[in-house]
């Protein structure tokens, strides 16, 4: 390819993704979040993608699809609800890239909308959600049975004692206004677990340390978890959450079950 040509039609494209195009040319992505895509492009080497149907949620110039076709990938799906105008349709030319990538709101997202995947990319956009939970109920919808999650999140750094949901509004998130539900590395782990996923490997970018006095700004890093959707029945949490309301019992604080239709009424 001609890198001035390429130079002349990069002109004017609002670039994300640091992409290498020619032995001499990359896009002139964010400097600031190569070491993230980087983490998760190390994660990604250790999964085959050979023959498989990938979805990369979250995924705006492409560059995660680009690479689950290197790695073998035989049809890969990219969709984001903040594509840069011209951007994915450069790339997928210049690259002779075979990946769909569609202007789409994951919470749009169902089986039915472009079938099952066996492998989900989903990096960047858990912790911009107000919704997370669902959005991690819909993702595993579209994987097949022992499908392959690529979970890449910003995490509150503290000491995984616990599992928590740090939920900062406005000024009070340590990024910017749209970043508010930062989950720490113990609650990615253990809800994935609750939903039906096996955890097979996390890392974290920077491995911080929280101070431990509790007056610093939360301390933010960068995780990537993979995880594998498994086949094990439903248990009975699972059914408090998804079945009809007086479906099964709940264990209450003196040891006892009840159904919800036996719990007393309170006055207004």
């Amino acid at each position: 390819m001609d890198d001035a040509r390429l130079r002349r039609e990069m002109a004017g494209l609002a670039f994300y993704h640091t992409i290498q195009l020619t032995p001499t040319l990359s896009t002139p992505g964010w400097p600031t979040i190569v070491p993230i895509v980087e983490m998760t492009r190390r994660v990604m080497q250790d999964i085959d993608f050979r023959g498989k149907r990938v979805l990369d949620i979250g995924c705006r110039d492409g560059l995660f699809c680009f690479e689950a076709e290197k790695l073998g990938a035989t049809e890969v799906i990219g969709i984001d609800n903040d594509l840069a105008p011209g951007v994915p349709e450069f790339l997928v030319r210049t690259l002779r890239s075979n990946a769909r990538i569609e202007s789409f709101n994951l919470f749009d997202l169902r089986p039915a909308t472009f079938g099952l995947f066996d492998v989900v990319i989903f990096p960047g956009v858990l912790y911009h959600l107000r919704y997370p939970f669902w959005a991690l109920k819909l993702v595993r919808e579209v994987l097949v049975e022992d499908g392959v999650l690529v979970l890449e999140t910003a995490v509150l750094a503290d000491d995984n004692r616990h599992a928590m949901l740090f939920c900062p509004v406005g000024v009070d998130s340590p990024y910017e206004p749209t970043s508010v539900t930062f989950f720490n590395q113990k609650a990615v782990r253990d809800t994935l677990t609750s939903m039906g996923f096996e955890v097979s490997a996390s890392e974290c970018l920077m491995k911080l340390a929280p101070s431990g006095d509790g007056t610093d700004k939360p301390l933010i890093d960068r995780c990537v978890t993979v995880a594998r959707k498994s086949a094990a029945g439903r248990d009975e949490v699972n059914t408090y959450w998804d079945g009809p309301p007086d479906a099964h019992s709940i264990p209450t604080w003196d040891g006892r079950t009840r159904k919800p239709s036996q719990f007393p009424r309170i006055a207004a």
